[in-house]
């Protein structure tokens, strides 16, 4: 049985463009919140400018950051940025879609717990 992700947050790197434009434009029509990562040139940040639009548009948070997601520094900067934004409850969806790079350093190292609404990290 599929649960609704309505409300909740979802993380996709990669997210302007291919499997991470298209997954961002599903969550968001089934109403989950969006904080996605992309690595733009300035022609390309058009493009994500208005993806982020699109997805405004249906009434979910968005938060997109143009940076590399697979440089230490840019993790650094952005795992507080994510945290505040989805709050206690946390990220319920992660794609990593970036030609590039390792996703283990955007997931804690603590084991999830899972129930039958979704996974939680305790």
């Amino acid at each position: 049985m599929l649960t609704s992700v309505k409300g909740s947050w979802c993380l996709i790197l990669g997210v302007s463009s291919g499997m991470g434009r298209a997954t961002a434009l599903a969550m968001a029509r089934e109403g989950a919140h969006v904080f996605g990562v992309h690595f733009s040139t300035a022609v390309q940040q058009e493009e994500a400018d208005a993806l982020e639009a699109e997805l405004r548009a249906t009434g979910v948070q968005v938060h997109f950051h143009n940076a590399n997601a697979a440089s230490r520094k840019t993790r650094a900067a952005l795992i507080p940025l994510l945290a505040e934004a989805v709050g206690p409850d946390g990220v319920r969806v992660v794609l990593h879609s970036l030609a590039f790079g390792s996703l283990l350093p955007y997931i804690p190292s603590r084991t999830p717990r899972t129930s039958s609404a979704s996974a939680r990290w305790t």
